[in-house]
């Protein structure tokens, strides 16, 4: 077990629980029926997400109890800064790697935004 574990809360972390659906597919659905859909995708990643940070709550303090594993989260101006360069150097290029990228990394910076502003 590692003497010193960090908790960044960067990019990535919190964000294996996704949602996933045929763009094709879903246009075919009836709209009220779409937004449902989409409703219900929003809700498991958000259900997803507060297993993640409950069960990496956990492992921190089983570390801490049965390991004496110093455990420590960083400076939140310093994980924007890690949050802005990620962005810069990995997520931006990923978007334009197909079409619909930037409107869909949009749409995920600004469910973050407001997924931060209500889990504080």
């Amino acid at each position: 077990m590692a003497k010193y574990a960090t908790i960044t809360n960067a990019y990535g972390q919190g964000s294996s629980y996704a949602f996933v659906a045929s763009k094709a597919a879903l246009d075919q659905l009836p709209k009220e029926l779409q937004v449902k859909v989409l409703e219900a995708g929003k809700e498991y990643q958000a259900i997803g997400r507060k297993m993640q940070y409950d069960d990496a709550a956990k492992a921190a303090s089983e570390a801490k109890e049965k390991f004496g594993t110093t455990v420590i989260t960083i400076d939140p101006v310093f994980r924007q800064e890690i949050r802005k360069r990620m962005k810069e150097g990995c997520w931006d290029k990923w978007a334009k790697t197909f079409e619909g990228g930037p409107e869909l990394l949009a749409e995920i910076e600004k469910f973050h935004e407001n997924w931060v502003k209500t889990h504080k």
